[in-house]
């Protein structure tokens, strides 16, 4: 899927035949998605191998390892690259709806950051690494974004059927079925 990823962004940083908008569009996605692909491989693993360009069958696929840290500051810019190439947020009703948007790309971001200053990746300095205030500014941001463009906390004693809702208030990422 990587090498799908890392070939789709290649074909569209080159292409001239689409629409800017939409390339930036489709361009932002597949950042988002390369950086969402390795979040898990770096949750479980540490370092990976991270790609950015797409690998050949007859290339040496041996690929030495970055380090975490490496990797994060990939996922990052990948992040950082998916937000300014997506649409603030795509609402309901809409045709794009369900797509990813810079709303969900920034609460992502917020997510990654969280994850690097864990324990799990500061174990000598769990509580009072150098990570915590960008993790804190990072959700801040993200929290300050969803609002301006419409998302809220749902207002109501009701949660029961919160999570059915592909269209509620406070869906920063509906999977629509």
């Amino acid at each position: 899927t990587i090498r799908k990823v890392n070939e789709a962004i290649k074909q569209l940083e080159a292409t001239k035949q689409l629409d800017e908008s939409v390339r930036k569009q489709m361009l932002g996605e597949c950042h988002f998605l390369r950086a969402y692909l390795y979040y898990e491989m770096v949750r479980c693993h540490g370092g990976v191998p991270y790609i950015k360009v797409p690998q050949d069958k007859d290339e040496d696929l041996m690929v030495a390892r970055n380090s975490t840290p490496d990797c994060f500051k990939f996922m990052e810019e990948d992040l950082t690259t998916a937000i300014n190439n997506l649409p603030a947020r795509h609402r309901p009703g809409s045709s794009t709806y369900g797509r990813v948007d810079a709303v969900f790309a920034k609460a992502f971001l917020a997510k990654v950051l969280l994850l690097k200053c864990s324990p799990q990746f500061n174990p000598s300095n769990q509580w009072d690494n150098q990570y915590w205030s960008a993790a804190y500014t990072a959700a801040k941001e993200a929290y300050d974004f969803a609002t301006k463009n419409g998302l809220k906390l749902q207002q109501t004693n009701n949660y029961n059927n919160i999570w059915l809702d592909e269209t509620g208030e406070e869906c920063v990422f509906p999977i629509i079925y």
